[in-house]
């Protein structure tokens, strides 16, 4: 990567290490540096690449060891994050069945007893003949 600057080494860095390759303005946000360096340093690059693909652009030893640790520890610390997520998502999820089959134990036991008389009482034919009776001795 030599004919880049500190700088542009970091923006192609950047910018081949992720998939899809990020647009030149989110980089440059990202980066801190103005849309025109990204499309510069990229510029760059490629055509290194293109004149000489022999040339030494692989980005293998750009990281020291140290920031590769700080990456990988970042990396721990968000997949750790990611699992506490997940393990209460899913806890949510364990509640929030229980109490969904609750509630159709709930309705199915209102609904099996939506009647409040006897169940000898319940479709008894002489119920309405004794109601009409009633209903002519008093009118």
């Amino acid at each position: 990567m030599d004919g880049l600057t500190q700088t542009e080494r970091i923006i192609v860095a950047e910018y081949v290490s992720r998939f899809p390759p990020p647009k030149a303005k989110e980089l440059a946000a990202e980066l801190g540096v103005s849309v025109k360096t990204v499309y510069k340093a990229l510029y760059k690059y490629r055509k290194m690449k293109r004149d000489d693909p022999r040339a030494n652009t692989d980005l293998k030893g750009f990281y020291s060891r140290e920031e590769e640790n700080i990456q990988m520890k970042e990396i721990l610390q968000a997949l750790y994050t990611l699992k506490l997520s997940i393990d209460q998502l899913n806890n949510t999820l364990k509640n929030l069945i229980n109490v969904i089959s609750d509630l159709q134990r709930e309705k199915e036991t209102l609904t099996s007893s939506k009647s409040i008389l006897p169940s000898f009482v319940e479709d008894n034919p002489w119920l309405e003949v004794v109601s009409r009776l009633n209903e002519s001795s008093n009118g």
